[in-house]
């Protein structure tokens, strides 16, 4: 119902698919991997893929998968509804860092860590290549959201990477 009627915009203004929290392989990972995998599998689904790019002539997209963080208290889907801090009167607003570290039943941290080290580094590296890089990632790497009365930065897992 989607790719035939798309197919001359396709043409000439290529998907670029990025995988979210709502496509692990517990939720609906499995259409994502039937329909826009942009890697070759045997299992219909895995947990993360490599950082892969997509080159034209003068830029290209470095695609990083980043559907396996878990944030801590559930990040930004599960933040509390609250009355979200003015300005103040310095003009700077200081997000508090959730790290985490503070979530003693998260026994992935030092895995994703690692695991997102080794992609930044990809990252790094396949942005020799061309002068103009864009990254494409589902997590805002400098985000910062309002959770209850205080900001918070969205996503430690990749900053502290």
């Amino acid at each position: 119902d989607f790719w035939y009627p798309m197919l001359n915009l396709l043409k000439t203004a290529p998907l670029i698919p990025t995988r979210g929290n709502h496509e692990i392989c517990e939720r609906g990972g499995y259409g994502f991997f039937i329909f826009l995998s942009p890697v070759a599998i045997e299992d219909f689904c895995l947990d993360n893929f490599p950082v892969y790019r997509v080159p034209f002539e003068n830029e290209q997209f470095i695609v990083m998968d980043d559907s396996i963080i878990n944030p801590l208290y559930g990040g930004v889907d599960k933040y509390i509804p609250g009355e979200c801090p003015g300005i103040p009167s310095s003009g700077a607003i200081k997000p508090v860092q959730e790290n985490r570290f503070e979530d003693p039943t998260d026994e992935s941290v030092m895995q994703q860590l690692d695991t997102f080290q080794r992609h930044f580094k990809d990252v790094e590296t396949f942005s020799q290549t061309h002068n103009n890089n864009f990254y494409v990632g589902h997590r805002p790497v400098l985000g910062i959201g309002c959770n209850s009365s205080h900001v918070v930065t969205l996503d430690w897992t990749l900053q502290q990477s």
